[in-house]
């Protein structure tokens, strides 16, 4: 069954949707894992169903699932105690990453049908005992949005027994600035933005997909009317809006957006052909080719990796842009395998179909320039965050299905790989988001592996795990069943015991940890901790909320 809030798939006996909170009339006993979203909205990073077309939680058009803007490892491939084959309520993830400055830190969770919020410390309190749904906060923790039957509400979290504010009706999609100054969304086809002191108007009629920035300064939005879309560009300041007109075409996407809104890359759908476009601040649009799409993160100085597709021979060349022109890589790629972050530094593989056994050959390519990458029979690779590295998992072993580690530095070229000592059988490796840690699961038995951080073998029997890049804490799960998993906290190159029977968890903006355990006829105990077993918040909770934060 879906969610009739968000689409998000949800078992039968869940008592709540796992992705947007709302709540399902079926009561839960021992609610399993759901599988994890397709998609997650280019815009505001919600999960999507994979054939939605809308987020619902921003609006935002995405079309087919491979339309969308190409994103580095999305957060799903994080929640692997979610995807594990245990009995356990979907992991929600607060990113903390999030957050400058000052960092808000609570809990928003359920009891029952009450919404309710704590601070961590003293007595928590109810935000509403409706059906709820889409949670948006502020940067600084201090208003919480949200959704009830379609109306939007906006209420004080600071104050324990302030009312909640009724700011528009029938719309299931919104997006906040980071400072909760105003609201942008879509009503009846229209994109229209108010703020909390009943002012706002219309910007524009039948918007499909609308992108804000986090001070509300800045928005593109697409039109679609009588079969051609239009996208623009808009500023906006103070109360008003001012929109530019920036291409039109059978169909647009945009294919990526820098996080300060000064550059857009978008698909433009013609006659003949679907050409590229690049545009920074208010300067005309420039097309990059025809019928191509970025492979890459879109970078802050707006380069980007592309694949110019040759529809007639039926293959594609890579190619790189570097903020000011493209550069042909080569036709030789057969697929991209991963990408760094914060860099230029994309890897990816060719296939040699004429050749007797398909020969695989790896290539890293900096800044556009293009180097091989001296590896055979690669199982996995992992780009580090910052460009400067890689992992990779050769020299398969087909009756192991596990290889060997090997480390690569990355200069201007891939250097010559080094092996890496003291792990054996691995089949994954992975870079924590911020690049600080590593980690390898090996030897993989009926859902469970061995568990390797920054090179050192933690423990076996491991179900999942989840970093907090805030707070740098690495959690695990092992023993996993009906119950649940016990939950560890790595110490160094050792496990340190957080609780038995942990069934659902969370990070707040913070670094701290939240966790359900214990659970009984759909209802547990929540805890926080930083440092092995925790504290006591509530007890008979029955899910953890996922917030979307506006400052991302």
């Amino acid at each position: 069954m879906n969610c009739s809030k968000c689409n998000a798939p949800i078992t039968d006996d869940s008592a709540f949707c796992p992705e947007c909170g709302a709540k399902v009339e079926v009561p839960v006993e021992a609610p399993e894992a759901p599988a994890a979203p397709a998609a997650f909205c280019p815009e505001c990073g919600a999960p999507m169903a994979a054939d939605a077309v809308f987020c619902e939680n921003c609006g935002t058009k995405t079309g087919e699932p491979e339309a969308a803007p190409a994103e580095k490892k999305p957060a799903a491939k994080w929640l692997k105690l979610g995807i594990a084959a245990v009995a356990l309520v979907a992991i929600i993830v607060l990113i903390a990453s999030l957050f400058g400055g000052s960092k808000p830190d609570f809990a928003l969770y359920y009891k029952g049908d009450e919404l309710m919020y704590s601070k961590l410390s003293g007595k928590p309190f109810e935000i509403s005992d409706e059906e709820t749904y889409s949670f948006q906060m502020t940067k600084d923790g201090s208003k919480l949005f949200y959704l009830e039957e379609g109306k939007l509400y906006v209420r004080n979290v600071k104050k324990a027994k302030a009312d909640p504010q009724q700011l528009v009706k029938g719309i299931n999609s919104y997006t906040i600035t980071e400072d909760g100054s105003k609201v942008f969304y879509l009503k009846d086809g229209a994109l229209r933005w108010c703020d909390l002191k009943d002012n706002g108007e219309k910007i524009e009629s039948n918007v499909s997909s609308y992108y804000v920035s986090k001070d509300g300064k800045t928005l593109f939005y697409i039109t679609s009317e009588d079969g051609k879309d239009t996208l623009y560009r808009a500023t906006m300041s103070g109360k008003k809006v001012k929109a530019e007109k920036v291409k039109s075409g059978y169909d647009i996407s945009v294919e990526g957006i820098t996080e300060n809104f000064k550059t857009i890359v978008f698909a433009v759908e013609g006659e003949d052909s679907a050409d590229l476009y690049t545009m920074t601040g208010k300067k005309d649009p420039v097309k990059v080719e025809s019928d191509a799409s970025v492979v890459s993160t879109v970078y802050d100085n707006g380069s980007f990796y592309y694949a110019a597709i040759d529809m007639e021979e039926e293959e594609a060349t890579l190619c790189f842009w570097n903020g000011k022109k493209g550069t042909e890589i080569t036709k030789d790629v057969s697929d991209i395998v991963d990408w760094a972050a914060e860099a230029p530094v994309l890897v990816f593989e060719y296939v040699d179909e004429e050749s007797d056994d398909y020969e695989v050959t790896y290539y890293v390519a900096v800044k556009g320039k293009m180097s091989e990458l001296k590896l055979e029979d690669v199982l996995d690779i992992a780009v580090k965050p910052n460009g400067k590295e890689l992992l990779a998992v050769a020299d398969y072993d087909e009756e192991e299905e596990t290889g060997t580690v090997y480390k690569v530095a990355i200069g201007n070229t891939a250097k010559e790989p080094k092996k890496v000592n003291g792990v054996e059988d691995v089949y994954s490796v992975e870079y924590t988001s911020d690049g600080k840690k590593t980690v390898f699961e090996a030897d993989r038995d009926n859902g469970a592996f061995t568990l390797y951080v920054n090179g050192k073998k933690i423990t076996d029997d491991v179900a999942g795990y989840f970093y907090n890049e805030e707070s740098g804490m690495l959690v695990y799960g092992t023993d996993a069943s009906d119950d649940g998993v016990t939950l560890w906290q790595v110490k160094g190159s050792k496990g340190k015991k957080i609780n038995d029977d942990v069934f659902d968890l969370a990070f707040t903006p913070d670094g701290t940890l939240l966790y359900l355990c214990d659970l009984d006829g759909g209802e547990g105990d929540l805890y926080r901790t930083t440092n092995g077993e925790g504290k006591k918040i509530d007890s008979e909770v029955t899910g953890l909320i996922n917030v979307n934060y506006r400052g991302n």
